[in-house]
């Protein structure tokens, strides 16, 4: 069965937020007396904001974790908003333009609440090349289970072996595997190598010029 569609992961994959998820996360340490490195947080990047809230500020607590996802939410509206921190990644709107001049449906599974998600399609318009997208908070278990990546592609009305995951973290690889999707790495920041991952990716590529040559392989 051929690939008909293709979803991405946003934060690390789509947009370079790196530092500006860094910088938020320091805005909400100071009232803890923390700071935070990428090194604390990229092992995390992937899970729900919830889950990574409470490792990095050791807590179980839901009401505090509710509360810190809150006030992580605001203050990342403010630096998306306010600040250069959040960008696109090089050659994004062109390969975003190609995918669909193939003719391949484009959707968008991410780890960020939905509010993030629409800011984030509006000032970067990528509602021109997305047709379907489903965030954290509209369903019940985030990565690495494969259900955000499923519901998006019944969204666009594919089957999801008709269908490639293209994510920066293992959680989108583990989570497209169970899930039966081929599944791309595209690790911007240079985190891993082959040994890094179990299982593995179909493919791992370091930017989106290799994955136009990858994708065509498919077609």
């Amino acid at each position: 069965m051929g690939v008909k569609g293709i979803i991405f992961d946003l934060d690390g994959t789509l947009l370079d937020t790196l530092e500006g998820i860094i910088y938020t996360l320091n805005k909400l340490g100071e009232k803890w007396g923390k700071k935070f490195t990428k090194n604390d947080f990229l092992p995390l990047w992937g899970l729900s904001a919830e889950e990574i809230l409470s490792k990095l500020f050791d807590t179980n607590d839901s009401e505090t974790i509710r509360n810190l996802a809150k006030s992580w939410i605001i203050e990342f509206n403010k630096t998306l908003t306010e600040t250069n921190l959040v960008k696109v990644f090089p050659d994004t709107y062109e390969t975003l333009e190609q995918l669909k001049n193939l003719g391949l449906k484009i959707g968008i599974s991410t780890s960020a609440p939905r509010e993030v998600l629409e800011l984030v399609m509006n000032k970067f318009r990528l509602d021109r090349y997305i047709v379907a997208s489903t965030s954290r908070d509209e369903v019940e278990k985030g990565k690495p289970d494969p259900e955000i990546f499923s519901k998006t592609a019944k969204k666009m009305e594919l089957k999801n072996n008709e269908v490639i995951i293209v994510g920066d973290t293992k959680f989108d690889i583990l989570a497209g595997i169970k899930g039966g999707f081929i599944t791309v790495l595209i690790d911007h920041y240079n985190r891993y190598s082959i040994t890094d991952i179990d299982p593995k990716p179909h493919i791992i590529i370091k930017n989106f010029k290799d994955l136009l040559k990858e994708i065509k392989r498919f077609l």
